[in-house]
């Protein structure tokens, strides 16, 4: 019988693990670039409105207007910490923040009577309403590809992988 050498390489490589060092994507910088400007945002909000109130210029805020506040302050702190350890979470709300995003732009470009879909639902399209519908669908593209970018191409199911974790021995 031969000898077991612990300290030995692995006679063969296992090529299915995933890489545990798989580069974030770069959909994942720009989700944590707005996830920290949102950020700022907020806590520059909730910081002038607290100077208000304690300066008696306001009455007291609805405790839902300071609760939404923490919960979506919570959400982009977990969609930051979650990217950057590439969890499932992470990705899951990084997703959800760009549809929010998409969603928020959105909203009021195509509500009202000045939107492109109203132009062309009353016969008044001319050259400026079709410069700004076509805007608005490169731009909803390019919110379509960074979706797909952050959550489903290639480099980002790599990175956000399950890791297993793997023994210096293990073959």
């Amino acid at each position: 019988m031969k000898n077991h050498n612990p300290y030995a390489s692995p006679l063969t490589t296992r090529l299915d693990l995933p890489d545990a060092q798989a580069k974030k994507p770069i959909a994942g910088w720009i989700v944590q670039f707005f996830c920290l400007v949102f950020l700022v945002a907020i806590a520059v909000g909730v910081v002038k409105s607290l100077t208000q109130l304690l300066a008696g210029e306001i009455d007291m805020l609805p405790l839902f207007d300071y609760a939404w506040r923490l919960i979506v302050v919570l959400a982009f702190v977990a969609a930051l910490v979650g990217t950057q350890r590439a969890t499932w979470y992470g990705r899951v709300l990084g997703l959800i923040m760009i549809l929010f995003i998409l969603v928020g732009t959105l909203l009021p470009l195509l509500s009202g009577d000045r939107s492109p879909l109203a132009a062309l639902s009353n016969n008044n399209f001319n050259a400026y309403q079709t410069g700004r519908l076509v805007g608005l669908l490169i731009f909803c593209g390019a919110f379509v590809y960074w979706f797909y970018a952050f959550g489903f191409s290639e480099k980002a199911r790599r990175y956000f992988a399950p890791r297993r974790r793997v023994a210096a021995n293990d073959s």
